[in-house]
């Protein structure tokens, strides 16, 4: 696709706490004719943190970046030369010169854009949705290099993401760790979600009313709905790498409403009244059914037990640091 048609100033990003159906959300906009979604790059929350003098952004650094985990999986999946994108940057480019941005903010949109830009041209699409559930916490930055961004924060029921949570081979165990994760990224999302550029979906109305929040979304980000979105006899393009596939393969299925409330056939009775007791506040505030149970002996010693492991665990982490 010619760079003129190329939407780079309008990308899209999916945000939220991990597990919350982000990556369901962006294998279904990639099936439009103008989106093209890619995996996780992890770009500002981690990336662009690394250590970079991005006052004085070298080509240099430029062929570091490339090897960042993150961006490596981007560039392989859809099948970019990194040397190729080397010379390109070596190049000068005058496109972003009228922006007025920062000089460190200026590079950062350089790299991003060029990323970008060579992932659409491979999809042969305009525009770009980016699908890091952690750019949460980076939105005021994301809206101050685009300003004409479109952010879709996806959140879920507590009591199914932490279920979800608790089978990731990434996310420390124990229930009401995993809990107090997701009312971190709940009520950071709520704060953001205040913004204009940003619109909240429920991953059990996506679930359970598809053409509804779809057609919500598409006005939101300003493209047409399109039949396709719902159409699951096409294999899907693979936005994720073979070592996520354990627990994102389900974004490739159809959309099964049977993943709603899950957490009430696969959590342990005591399990569930846990984290109806922790969440309860957090889910109603956020239109949830809930409770505040009350608690047995057993149900205390459980939660006893849960935080002299999280208070232990963080006492070995500080004399390890110390001792380093």
């Amino acid at each position: 696709m010619p760079d003129t048609l190329l939407k780079l100033d309008n990308p899209i990003f999916i945000v939220g706490c991990p597990r919350s159906g982000t990556t369901k959300l962006a294998a279904i906009l990639n099936k439009h004719s103008q989106i093209a979604s890619a995996t996780e790059t992890h770009f500002f929350n981690f990336v662009s943190k690394q250590k970079y003098d991005w006052k004085n952004f070298t080509p240099q650094d430029f062929k570091k970046l490339l090897e960042e985990s993150r961006i490596l999986d981007f560039i392989k999946l859809a099948d970019l030369d990194p040397q190729n994108l080397f010379e390109q940057f070596q190049q000068p480019d005058d496109s972003l010169k009228e922006s007025n941005l920062a000089v460190e903010d200026f590079y950062k949109k350089r790299v991003f854009n060029l990323l970008v830009k060579n992932y659409l041209s491979k999809k042969n699409k305009s525009r770009i949705c980016e699908k890091t559930p952690q750019h949460l916490q980076n939105i005021e930055e994301i809206l101050r290099l685009y300003p004409q961004a479109k952010i879709i924060h996806m959140i879920r029921d507590g009591r199914d993401t932490v279920n979800s949570l608790l089978k990731m081979p990434w996310r420390p165990k124990g229930l009401l760790n995993n809990a107090r994760f997701w009312s971190q990224y709940i009520k950071m999302g709520k704060k953001e979600s205040l913004r204009p550029e940003v619109i909240t979906i429920k991953y059990e109305n996506l679930m359970e009313r598809p053409q509804d929040v779809l057609i919500n979304i598409c006005n939101f980000i300003g493209e047409n709905f399109e039949d396709g979105l719902l159409d699951d006899s096409q294999e899907p393009d693979n936005l994720f790498s073979s070592w996520e596939s354990s627990w994102k393969h389900k974004s490739k299925q159809e959309l099964d409403s049977s993943r709603v409330n899950a957490w009430t056939r696969e959590l342990s009775q005591d399990d569930q009244i846990v984290l109806d007791w922790a969440l309860h506040k957090d889910l109603l505030e956020f239109g949830y059914h809930g409770s505040m149970p009350k608690l047995e002996f057993r149900h205390w010693i459980k939660i006893g037990l849960e935080y002299i492991n999280l208070l232990w665990k963080k006492t070995i982490r500080s004399i390890a640091h110390i001792s380093n």
